[in-house]
């Protein structure tokens, strides 16, 4: 299906300060490009009709017809996906109505689903004077589905299998869940959260094919938009209310956390959304009793920069970081879950930022933990007891060698 779609002009869409810097350029070169130069009149160049029409997951199609004081020589297209690091440009087909039209194919280049794009157009007049067009943008909607939307604030819901009671459940479970969050942390009040519910996990999986094959929803945190698959059944609800809350977790602490996102680990990114879920996933308590009577579960260390990308081990570290995260929080609850996040997203090492948020290392906390489980007897404390007992042994060593002394000297003279 083919839909065209006409240039945003609400305020919708997420502007993080990345793609913000990237209109201001475009903005700034159309000005610098329409301003007189050496005492002559700006030249106008009017963009009429511009039009997006695209293919999800086949081409997209830029088309608009220029109208200027002077022949127009070339035109030059210009475009940018959100959060990525680079600009597209390309050169357009120009016709003498002044008609200009560039076709991207989406197999040879990809761009993420549901991303907002800017685009604009460079012309060269025959004079050789150059004029940028104001930036317009536009979003690289899933448009296989018509979508139906439910909206209350700040959540938007996309569905479009099933009727309306399904869009209500997905809404009342982000809605409990952003309750949830802020007293488990303090998460703060996002400004606009699109819930895209797809109604099976292949629909979902074409859409965004970076997704791991046994995952079952996706956040885009710095888009704000999260994807989710619930397929038909009685099982329905209950997903909702697991999905949704884990995937608004992701979202809400890039809110929190900004730049520092990065420096989260993996542990507590996945953690902190696993005890956000209204109804947490059955499968986690057993994987983690079976690793734990067969001693196989995996250091928490080995889970701050990423997951297995196996299944069967995936699961387990879903599983421990859901588990650990629980018991931090059970321990110094939503005080201390916080001070944790803030010093992690402050770039202190997985290691090291437990001791400042919480006073207590990674190792010991963790030790803590697997005692709580019946993994481990917790003899942590010698750890930090540590330095300590070194200082003791120092003082008490001269003790102790005046008292071994003593007896020998006595025990000689004794014996003279």
């Amino acid at each position: 299906m083919r839909t065209k779609i006409l240039p945003e002009t609400g305020g919708s869409l997420p502007r993080p300060w990345l793609w913000l810097r990237i209109l201001g350029i475009g903005l700034t070169l159309w000005l610098l490009f329409r301003s007189p130069r050496s005492g002559w009149a700006a030249p106008r160049v009017i963009v009429e009709n511009p039009q997006v029409t695209y293919t999800f997951g086949e081409q997209i199609v830029f088309s608009a017809t220029l109208r200027a004081d002077r022949p127009i020589q070339q035109v030059n297209l210009f475009y940018h996906a959100q959060n990525l690091p680079y600009t597209l440009t390309a050169p357009m087909a120009l016709d003498e109505k002044g008609q200009v039209l560039y076709i991207h194919d989406l197999h040879q280049q990809p761009l993420p689903a549901f991303t907002p794009l800017a685009y604009w157009f460079q012309v060269t007049l025959d004079d050789g004077q150059v004029v940028v067009t104001p930036p317009q943008q536009f979003l690289l909607e899933d448009n296989r589905f018509d979508w139906r939307t439910l909206e209350s604030p700040p959540f938007v819901v996309y569905w479009y299998n099933g009727d309306a009671a399904l869009a209500q459940q997905v809404m009342d479970a982000a809605q409990q869940a952003l309750l949830r969050l802020q007293q488990q942390w303090e998460a703060p009040m996002p400004a606009q959260v699109d819930i895209y519910t797809y109604g099976s996990l292949d629909a979902l999986q074409s859409a965004l094919s970076a997704m791991p094959t046994w995952a079952a929803g996706h956040a885009d945190p710095a888009l704000g938009k999260i994807f989710l698959a619930l397929s038909p059944g009685l099982e329905q609800g209950l997903e909702a209310q697991r999905q949704v809350p884990h995937e608004l977790a992701h979202v809400l602490l890039y809110q929190a956390t900004q730049a520092g996102y990065a420096h989260l680990p993996q542990w507590l990114n996945e953690g902190v959304a696993s005890l956000a879920e209204l109804t947490p996933n059955p499968e986690y308590e057993a994987v983690l009793q079976e690793a734990v009577a067969r001693q196989g579960l995996l250091p928490l260390t080995s889970l701050c920069q990423g997951f297995p990308p196996q299944a069967g081990q995936a699961m387990l570290a879903y599983a421990e970081s859901a588990s650990f995260v629980r018991f931090l929080y059970h321990t110094y609850g939503t005080a201390g879950l916080r001070r944790l996040i803030e010093a992690y997203a402050q770039g202190q090492g997985c290691v090291e930022a437990p001791r400042s948020a919480l006073g207590k290392s990674l190792p010991r906390l963790e030790k803590a933990w697997l005692a709580s489980l019946g993994a481990a007897r917790d003899w942590s404390w010698l750890t930090d007891l540590a330095p300590w007992l070194g200082l003791g042994l120092l003082i008490l060593a001269p003790l102790g060698v005046v008292s071994l002394t003593l007896p020998r000297a006595k025990l000689a003279e004794e014996e003279g």
